[in-house]
């Protein structure tokens, strides 16, 4: 089964935006900078929502729909001045509107679940005593077995030691998700991992750290398997500096029956 990485961005929607004093400022690279060091603790920075009335705000979902029951990894690429200064709830709401359950992100990664009986929630990014945010987006993504608990970008899938090349996807965002191949379906590569989205971010989010795991640097070699506009230019910058070779691909379909060492 192919698996869905959900991106939230801050859209250019003042009305969900906390703009008294404050000063928001909105770059091409899709990074938010917000300040304003008079904003009292704990009042909502910026909103988004499951459902949203379109008729009367003109708005439209900005979140994915989350399943009863089912567990979400939550990651965020956000920097504070000073640091752990904002922070992210979601709130999870009845039919009635009324409010079942929140849950505060610990840090900038998390497991979330959605609570029974919900019928739409929020995302909120809360101020927690910071005079500045840079804000890029937060990663959504379901956890279908309870071993994906453990981090899926960077993973080292069909190991083989008699093979010193490492093959790293570079998966392209498309309508504001990633799309990440079934495992099973990818038996034919050997030493397959992916890169997480980081590779393709600005700074300060930009970060390669996930290559300094131990199962990963062994590699003498890499082949960057990329596919789509992000994914393809992200291969070019990293060509030099990984001593790796390229393999442009049309869809993330296209590593399904592949067979490389």
């Amino acid at each position: 089964m192919e698996k869905l990485v959900y991106l939230i961005y801050w859209d250019d929607n003042a009305a969900d935006t906390y703009l008294y004093g404050s000063r928001l400022v909105l770059h091409e690279d899709r990074t938010a900078e917000f300040r304003n060091d008079r904003m009292p603790s704990g009042v909502v920075i910026r909103r988004w929502y499951s459902r949203a009335d379109y008729q009367a705000h003109r708005l439209e979902s900005q979140l994915p729909v989350l399943e009863e029951g089912r567990s979400y990894r939550v990651r965020s690429f956000l920097r504070c001045s000073p640091e752990d200064g904002a922070l992210l709830r979601f709130q999870f709401y009845d039919r009635q509107n009324h409010l079942i359950s929140f849950s505060v992100l610990d840090g900038s990664e998390g497991i979330l679940t959605c609570p029974p009986e919900t019928f739409c929630y929020e995302m909120q990014l809360v101020q927690a005593g910071a005079a500045a945010v840079m804000f890029h987006h937060v990663e959504i993504f379901p956890l279908y077995e309870e071993k994906e608990k453990e981090k899926w970008f960077g993973q080292l899938w069909n190991p083989d030691i008699c093979s010193n090349t490492l093959n790293i996807l570079l998966p392209d965002l498309t309508g504001g998700m990633f799309r990440l191949p079934d495992e099973i379906r990818i038996w034919g590569i050997s030493n397959f991992t992916i890169a997480p989205p980081e590779y393709v971010l600005p700074k300060p989010f930009f970060s390669e750290e996930w290559r300094k795991d131990n199962r990963l640097r062994r590699f003498e070699s890499g082949r960057l398997l990329a596919y789509g506009r992000l994914g393809r230019e992200a291969a070019l910058n990293l060509q030099y500096t990984q001593n790796a070779d390229i393999l442009l691909l049309n869809s993330c379909k296209d590593l399904y029956g592949l067979e490389l060492e």
